[in-house]
């Protein structure tokens, strides 16, 4: 086109307004007889950010939400409302979250938001904690050791004038005194049983299931034939064994609902009936096994003891938040393997050397020139030598039982979860033989400093009457009379350094036990006793005490 005469052309700063401002006139008003035009496209939008594939991602415990914070990961409707179980949480929400090639389809924590299920991702070794969340956790041992003989000689006198009746209250003060030597976070546990809630469960136990399974006994073995004799004990020892499993259940109940921290109670859930055919399937297990495999049986031992952890743990809650335990039962058989081919290779080099030896004399016996001897004459240094080897074999078989057992409190501590963080043990080999070897020798002097005592005045009342002592000779009834009283005596007196040993294992086991991560105290629950009832009282609640 042309320009009309007399116009000059605009500059294109002035121009360029001029045509944006005018084409929206244009645009807006249509002129009659034409289709109106399309409006314009939006800009194209900027393509997302790569995303690695999926093998390369980073692990979910790496970059975390809090655990309560999300649902149950399966469809709605099966877990609607319920809070998250696991002891870590879902990877944060990402770009791109949920697109098929970057993260599997499976499950949500919220709708149109996808993540994969549990199991996919977690990997206790791979564990870390979340940064930053709720508080720390200090965990460490304050109480007394050697200041709990004082409350020893106590019980030891009350239970000696009461004839053992006084030992539930004694029981009970010895948990009140431990209780309160731990620590988490300087401020101390509070066991809130008492004596008579233990007193009156022994009883209803007593007069409930053991009477009635000894008269039971007497009545079967007066009415029946020896076969049917032996059927039935052996039901009876059967039932009993369910009943230590139902026992250990509920005593654990009630040690965690007696335990309070700043207010802040425990409790045990599920039914303690289910755990004793637990307790009962794997130890007529491990007995079959340990009866048709001989040693080779004792590799059920790790499993099992997973087996019965698990359902205490995992149904445990502390503040109404729940605890978790995910066992690496791969690292656990790993170091029984050590242990077990350890004390075993030196079983067979200790049998070897015993049969080197007596090999070697009873060659030495057919050699010409030797005097003829009836059986293998062996010397004073090579009964030496098989001694040598037999003690070796002892000592290191010791030392591999509390390595094992070192290792399996570091895992089970390890697979233990609560809210952000979980437990971490860090009990040795060696730390472990001391604390035992140091308690047998507190136990073992306690003993003597009573006994030598008796034992001299017995000397002295035997040498005078030798009458008396030839009648003891020759009556069975009163030997086994005066073995059940030493045996009542010592169990009395051991109650001195009972305190003791305890506090000592408690002081190991505690100080060598620490928290990774954080506890988000404002999301804990406290409770009250009216809140969460009277355990002593009533029949099925006096169950749930400590009698096994």
């Amino acid at each position: 086109m042309t320009q009309p005469p007399g116009t000059g052309k605009a500059p294109d700063s002035e121009s360029a307004p001029d045509a944006t401002s005018a084409q929206p006139a244009q645009t807006s008003v249509p002129q009659s007889g034409s289709a109106p035009s399309a409006p314009p496209e939006p800009p194209a939008p900027p393509p997302p950010p790569p995303q690695p594939p999926y093998s390369q991602q980073p692990h979910p415990q790496q970059q975390a939400y809090p655990p309560a914070q999300y649902p149950y990961s399966q469809p709605p409707g099966q877990y609607a409302g319920q809070p998250y179980p696991y002891p870590y949480p879902y990877p944060p929400q990402q770009p791109g979250y949920g697109q098929p090639g970057v993260y599997p389809q499976q499950g949500y924590a919220q709708p149109g938001v996808y993540y994969p299920p549990p199991y996919a991702y977690f990997n206790p070794r791979l564990w870390q904690p979340v940064p930053g969340y709720g508080s720390p956790i200090h965990v460490g041992w304050a109480g007394k050791t050697w200041g709990l003989l004082g409350l020893g000689f106590v019980n030891f006198l009350l239970n000696l004038v009461t004839l053992l009746f006084y030992r539930f209250w004694a029981t009970n003060e010895i948990r009140t005194r431990l209780w309160h030597g731990v620590r988490f976070n300087g401020e101390p546990l509070a066991y809130r049983g008492t004596g008579l809630e233990l007193f009156l469960g022994f009883i209803v136990v007593f007069l409930t299931l053991l009477v009635p399974i000894g008269l039971f006994s007497i009545m079967i073995a007066l009415l029946t034939s020896q076969v049917w004799q032996i059927v039935i004990q052996l039901l009876i020892y059967v039932a009993l064994l369910y009943l230590v499993g139902v026992g250990t259940f509920r005593s654990a109940r009630y040690r965690l609902r007696r335990t309070s921290w700043r207010g802040i109670r425990g409790r045990l859930e599920g039914s303690s009936w289910t755990y004793g055919w637990i307790y009962l399937g794997t130890t007529v297990l491990f007995f079959f096994l340990l009866g048709f495999g001989g040693i080779f049986g004792m590799w059920i031992m790790p499993i099992r003891a997973i087996w019965l952890r698990k359902p205490i743990i995992n149904q445990s809650t502390f503040g109404g938040q729940s605890v978790r335990f995910i066992p690496d039962a791969g690292g656990l058989y790993k170091h029984f393997a050590i242990a077990w081919c350890s004390s075993f290779g030196a079983f067979i080099l200790a049998l070897i050397i015993m049969l080197v030896i007596a090999g070697s004399s009873a060659l030495m016996d057919v050699m010409p020139g030797t005097t003829k001897r009836s059986g293998v004459s062996i010397s004073a240094l090579q009964w030496a030598l098989i001694g040598l080897a037999a003690f070796g074999w002892v000592v290191l078989t010791v030392i591999m039982y509390f390595y094992y057992q070192a290792r399996q409190l570091n895992i089970f501590a390890t697979s233990t979860y609560y809210d952000g963080g979980r437990f971490r043990g860090t009990a040795t080999t060696f730390g472990l033989l001391w604390v035992w070897l140091g308690n047998q020798l507190i136990w073992l002097a306690n003993i003597l400093v009573f006994l030598i005592p008796l034992g001299i005045v017995a000397y002295f009342y035997s040498g005078s009457s030798e009458q008396t002592m030839r009648a003891f000779e020759n009556n069975q009834n009163l030997q086994a009379t005066v073995i059940f009283a030493l045996l009542i005596f010592i169990s009395i007196v051991s109650q001195v350094t009972r305190p003791v040993m305890l506090a000592r294992s408690w002081a190991y086991f505690f100080n060598h036990l620490a928290f990774d991560g954080g506890i988000d105290l404002n999301k804990l629950t406290t409770s009250s006793e009216e809140a969460d009832g009277k355990t002593g009282e009533g029949l099925a609640q006096a169950f749930d005490v400590d009698v096994f």
